[in-house]
């Protein structure tokens, strides 16, 4: 009896914690610390699956058995998840593909916490109680982020956070993301009223609440796609009512005429119709009109060609597509004024996997999509015997193909993700768990199966707790380089900063740290510059600080390099880091901004930018012809490139400069070579 209250005290431990990182995950962010609410939300949720996952493991110890479902859905998203694992490893930049800058959603550290959030899910949410909490619980998250957008679009200033920025700056995310969670709240809403028919009740009251304010939310935003998806799922919704769910039934009396579903479906036509001249008017009124930046379908579809040329199997690897993109850019994108934009996603999930994990991982994707589909078609039309599991059921289907259908069409943020995975997770549970075996494993009994099922059990917990602790380590570098900026800002000490960054580093180890290093050091460097104009001869000391401070900005800005010397905005910092190095008479720092810009070149054909930076040091070493090259080159890129055609213009006027900088006896490092 003891043991058995053990493992139903870890199981409620486990469930909750996996519970409120779900939940967090809507909303989180760090008031008055400019840390990106992405990062946060990914933290949440990887700690609360992880440590969830590790009490899950430690319950079934204490029982002595475990039990996995044998799903199709459970083995595809296995696939999809070592498809990934497999990607990152053979992957340019292992680092930014498995365990990523930030918590990016296209790592193999996020897949693999989505796995784990999807076998929690399908055994925790089996149980509908527990499913009808977590309805509910999206429906009052809904009704505090409605609200709470409302009144800061109305005072945008009173509820800043000092985080918020822009009106349209919300807790979901971006506003587009905002909007696809509430089309998805809405369909919660409209489920549980006209499948569920709580006659009266909260529940009832916070249903019809939430929907109302998930409408205004969407009339607000007028995010076409959401109203598409959300009309669309509200279709099949009434059609199943109609048809599958009233059974045998034949008289008015007894048949479910779900009204709710048919007064939206219609609303939601209306607003779909009318997006681009009535939908616009609420934006308008409350100045929340948006407009999201993302590669077109043509354009990632070109991407992929040329990327899978190079890396067919595995693709350039998970979390690199903007590595593709800087090298495949279309030349259309030249001469506006997104041409220097690195998109990290193409124009959805599904289709930047096949640039990133290659056509495996987009095969992987494929076969998921397809064991959720029969699995949703079977689970539609299959009775049950229970007909608040069977509601409860076709609520979860209808949920995780509108998610499904996100990834198809859309490049969703960290939320949709997170709610992807839950759900499907969710729809295991309640739409196979009935019929469904399992692989069943027993720690009691021969000795010898016992030894190597347990051993492997441990293995996986030591996994887990060491997967953990990395997370962990991720997310305190993050907030470190954060406080580090915060105190530059402030003119806080140089010591502080630069131990803030230092840490930074030691945690987790990144280019953009060590770039935030070398602009720190070159800030500092500057400063005692300033400190010597009009000295005729600095002190031994003081050239010592010098050539201190230069060899430590010059480290950290190689070091970005090198870390990841397939990244171009790696390359461009270095080429301009000597650039400026130049005006304070670096020795070498020309040769070294060449072949840094050279290297930027290699990973970004396609750079008018580079080839004006290249123009600038070949007159720099009075190489006219050789600038007037590079010159061409950038306008047959861009005609109409504004850096190049003021070059060329002011051509007659480049003088080399001369400042009255006091001897340092510096000199630039010649680790600098061209990459191929």
């Amino acid at each position: 009896m003891k043991n058995q209250n053990t493992i139903s005290s870890l199981d409620k431990w486990s469930f909750g914690i996996l519970f409120g990182g779900v939940i967090l995950s809507c909303f989180a962010l760090i008031p008055f610390f400019p840390l990106s609410a992405e990062i946060v939300k990914g933290y949440f949720f990887t700690l609360g699956t992880t440590l969830s996952f590790i009490i899950f493991i430690i319950a079934r110890v204490y029982e002595g058995s475990l039990s996995i479902l044998r799903s199709r859905i459970l083995i595809a998203a296995k696939i999809l998840v070592l498809a990934v694992v497999l990607s990152s490893i053979f992957s340019s930049s292992f680092t930014l593909s498995f365990w990523g800058r930030g918590f990016e959603q296209d790592t193999a550290a996020f897949f693999i916490s989505g796995f784990l959030a999807l076998v929690l899910s399908s055994y925790y949410f089996a149980k509908k109680d527990r499913l009808v909490m977590l309805l509910s619980a999206f429906l009052g998250v809904n009704i505090f982020i409605s609200l709470f957008t409302i009144v800061r679009l109305l005072f945008p200033k009173i509820l800043s956070l000092g985080v918020l920025g822009a009106k349209t700056s919300v807790l979901p995310g971006t506003w587009n993301e905002a909007m696809l969670f509430f089309a998805f709240t809405a369909l919660i809403a409209v489920s549980i009223i006209d499948l569920v028919k709580i006659k009266k009740g909260l529940l009832r009251v916070i249903s019809f609440v939430s929907l109302g304010l998930s409408i205004v939310m969407l009339i607000i935003g007028n995010f076409l796609l959401a109203w598409v998806l959300f009309g669309a799922m509200l279709l099949i919704l009434f059609i199943y009512t109609v048809t599958v769910e009233n059974g045998n039934s034949t008289t008015l009396d007894t048949r479910m005429i779900p009204v709710t579903s048919l007064i939206v479906i219609l609303l939601s036509i209306f607003f779909v119709a009318g997006h681009s001249n009535i939908g616009t008017f609420m934006p308008r009124v409350f100045n929340a009109e948006y407009t999201e930046l993302r590669p077109s379908l043509d354009a990632t579809y070109n991407i992929a060609k040329n990327s899978l040329k190079d890396n067919p199997i595995l693709g350039i690897g998970p979390n690199q597509f903007s590595v593709a993109w800087a090298k495949f850019r279309p030349t259309e994108i030249l001469g506006t004024s997104f041409w220097n934009t690195n998109f990290v996603s193409g124009s959805s999930a599904i289709s930047t996997s096949a640039v990133t994990i290659g056509l495996i991982g987009f095969i992987s994707w494929i076969l998921l999509a397809l064991a959720i589909l029969i699995a949703a078609f079977k689970g539609l039309f299959t009775i049950s015997k229970d007909k608040v599991q069977g509601n409860l059921k076709a609520i979860s289907i209808v949920l995780v193909i509108y998610l499904l259908l996100l990834m198809f069409v859309y490049a969703p943020g960290i939320l949709t993700n997170v709610l992807f995975w839950i759900f499907v997770g969710v729809m295991v549970a309640v739409g196979e768990s009935e019929d469904s075996k399992y692989f069943n494993f027993s720690f009691i009994g021969n000795p010898k199966r016992n030894f190597i099922q347990l051993t492997a059990v441990l293995i996986v917990l030591i996994a887990g707790i060491a997967f953990m602790f990395i997370r962990t380590e991720q997310f305190l570098g993050r907030v470190s380089i954060v406080k580090a900026s915060i105190l530059f800002g402030n003119d806080g000490s140089a010591g502080e900063v630069e131990s803030k960054l230092i840490q930074s580093n030691n945690y987790a180890a990144r280019d953009d740290t060590f770039r935030a290093l070398a602009q720190f050091y070159s800030s500092m460097l500057g400063k005692e510059l300033s400190l010597l104009q009009g000295t005729e001869n600095a002190t031994d000391e003081e050239k010592a600080k010098l050539k201190s401070l230069w060899n430590s900005s010059e480290m950290s800005a190689v070091m970005a390099a090198k870390l990841e010397p397939n990244r171009v905005e790696n390359w461009q910092f270095l080429g301009s880091f000597y650039l400026d190095a130049v005006a304070i008479g670096v020795q070498g720092s020309l040769d070294n901004a060449e072949l840094a810009y050279k290297n930027s070149l290699n990973i970004s054909p396609i750079d008018p930018g580079a080839y004006v930076a290249l123009a600038e040091i070949a007159y720099r070493k009075s190489d006219v012809a050789l600038g007037d090259e590079y010159i061409s080159k950038a306008l047959e890129l861009d005609p109409t490139f504004s850096s190049a055609l003021t070059l060329k213009e002011q051509l007659n006027k480049i003088k080399s400069t001369e400042e009255n900088i006091p001897e340092t006896e510096i000199t630039a490092t010649d680790e600098i070579s061209e990459t191929e």
